[in-house]
């Protein structure tokens, strides 16, 4: 058996040409495409993780927002139960003045009253 060591050596350089046309007109336009798609993909992660954190920040304002906001219906209340209790008393008092008033109009006039009537 001979060997043809033409037709070897047009192989070998056939296939060199073959793997220098893919890498000029495939290889380096893929790699391209993936690099750009990968950028995209960096982009894209990066504002995914800017919006995470702006979400992140208005969810802790909210939550500052909501502690002022019970912080403040508690004074309220507090306040509101002060105000009640006080007019409570008041009011109490200004029924045990006008009980008494009327006690010692009742008695002013039972004793001016003729004893037989």
């Amino acid at each position: 058996m001979l060997i043809n060591w033409f037709t070897v050596i047009a192989q070998i350089a056939n296939f060199l040409i073959l793997v220098a046309l893919l890498k000029y007109l495939l290889y380096n336009r893929i790699i391209k495409a993936m690099d750009e798609r990968e950028r995209k993909i960096q982009v894209r992660l990066k504002e995914a993780e800017e919006k995470e954190q702006a979400a992140e920040r208005e969810v802790q304002s909210l939550r500052e927002k909501n502690r002022d906001f019970d912080e403040k219906r508690e004074y309220m209340l507090e306040q509101a139960k002060k105000e009640a209790d006080a007019r409570r008393k008041e009011l109490i008092q200004e029924a045990r003045q006008a009980a008494t008033n009327l006690r010692l109009v009742w008695q002013e006039a039972l004793h001016h009253c003729p004893q037989g009537i």
